[in-house]
């Protein structure tokens, strides 16, 4: 057996990394490694907000088989009931006696299977919301009151810097014991404010800027008149005076984060080298979903069914493995995948309704053509399935399809689009290609009212 870390950049974009062809080189350190790592060109998420894309990685199911498809606050107390009809991949763990441990702040339900859980919040004495992580419904609740008020929540989120100092510390510790372990750490850096520390991104504008001025051919204007939600308009327009009102800037931020978090994961490897543990180490680096800069006129968050939301980085760090690997891929797919990895198959045998395929199988099957399904339910209600280059986007009505953040449909009731020949979805296909939308409508609707019915609840009406 080896041992497992999961390593999740929480909104890290797929085309932002130098690996995967973007221009400027935002991750040096994982772009060296890449060389001694698998590197899956085609990964995607099953959903674009982190509460039901971790759930998809914790069961290896979809979230609407799960039963839980909202985040944060919008979570119903029916949604908790039924994630816990469901076994974790972290218990799995445990009962094969690994050591189990987290870093994380989610807490909540995330904590299931974990041996120790240790939130950074929870860790410093001064956090202002230390106390309200034992309470989960009235954390909720605080988090939706500073949303309700147009105030930024960023003090939830740890730098880098301390959750990768909280991970060495604990490697130290649990790195001399006899057990394997298995350990999830979440990195935040990537997800709004896109806070890094001020010389990398002033560093990185003034290099790059008049690149970074090509990519905001938008204005801030613009952005501010498109979405109709006050409070949500109203936060972006504080978080874009931090910035001058630039969106060039906002983007640079961005990839200085990514450079951010790239720095802390060097520090994070020497570490394990030192230890003399990293060649025993499957380390699995990806992202719980993507981010839209400005795509779709889907401003600096992740809604949206489109590619720059659900196609994630995805590396595997293993002695003896590397190279690309092409075969389309989901995160519902890491839980049996470590599980096969680590020599687990009885134990999985026992779990007989995963989504998710090992990889060891996919690879056996990659000469058919593997259907990938998304689902979002927290800003808009949307469903999309993906057949090689095809993919099909629909709301189940007119009502569903409209954002809650934005006040508008994007893109449509249904979309299609080639993705061969329009690789950035912005030419819908919907009227010039009715038999193949009517093919993958049938096929994505068999599959939404199939894992619907294994559900507990109905969530979508």
């Amino acid at each position: 057996m080896k041992n497992v870390i999961i390593i999740l950049c929480d909104a890290m974009r797929y085309y932002n990394l130098p690996f995967y062809g973007y221009k400027i080189n935002t991750a040096p350190f994982l772009n060296k490694i890449k060389n001694k790592c698998l590197v899956f060109t085609n990964a995607f998420s099953c959903t674009n907000a982190t509460d039901p894309s971790l759930a998809s990685i914790y069961t290896g199911k979809h979230p609407i088989h799960i039963g839980l498809v909202h985040h944060g606050e919008r979570i119903s107390p029916l949604e908790y009931k039924s994630i816990n009809r469901h076994i974790f991949l972290q218990e799995i763990m445990t009962r094969c006696n690994y050591l189990t441990v987290a870093i994380d702040i989610l807490s909540r339900w995330h904590k299931r299977g974990f041996k120790y859980y240790i939130d950074p919040l929870m860790s410093r004495k001064t956090s202002p919301v230390r106390w309200l992580r034992k309470f989960t419904r009235l954390h909720d609740l605080a988090i939706k009151l500073a949303y309700t008020l147009g105030k930024s929540i960023e003090f939830t989120k740890p730098s880098a810097t301390y959750i990768t100092m909280l991970a060495i510390r604990l490697l130290r510790y649990i790195s001399s014991g006899r057990k394997n372990f298995f350990l999830f750490i979440h990195y935040w850096d990537t997800h709004m404010p896109y806070k890094a520390p001020g010389h990398l991104l002033n560093n990185l504008f003034n290099k790059y800027k008049v690149f970074y001025r090509s990519k905001a051919f938008k204005s801030v204007d613009y952005i501010l008149s498109y979405i109709r939600n006050k409070r949500w308009r109203e936060y972006l327009q504080r978080f874009l005076e931090l910035h001058n009102r630039d969106l060039a800037r906002v983007i640079a931020a961005y990839d200085s984060c990514i450079l951010y978090v790239d720095t802390c994961l060097r520090n994070l490897f020497k570490e394990l080298e030192d230890l003399g543990i990293l060649d025993n180490t499957l380390i699995v680096i990806t992202a719980d979903h993507g981010e839209s800069l400005y795509e779709h006129d889907i401003f600096l968050d992740h809604h949206g069914l489109y590619d720059v939301t659900v196609r994630v980085p995805l590396l595997f760090y293993l002695e003896d493995e590397k190279g690309s690997i092409s075969t389309p891929f989901q995160l519902i797919d890491l839980f049996p995948t470590i599980a096969d990895m680590c020599n687990l198959r009885t134990t999985l045998n026992l779990i007989r309704d995963l989504d998710g395929v090992p990889l060891s199988r996919l690879l056996e099957l990659s000469d058919n053509i593997r259907p990938l399904f998304f689902e979002e339910a927290h800003t808009e209600d949307k469903i999309a399935v993906r057949v090689g280059d095809i993919k099909y986007i629909t709301a189940l009505n007119s009502k569903h399809a409209i954002c809650r953040y934005c006040g508008r449909i994007h893109g449509g009731i249904e979309e299609l689009y080639d993705l061969k020949e329009d690789p950035y979805e912005e030419r819908n296909l919907v009227d010039e290609r009715k038999e193949v939308k009517k093919l993958l409508r049938n096929l994505l609707l068999k599959w939404f009212s199939a894992q619907r019915s294994r559900s507990l609840i109905r969530l979508i009406k």
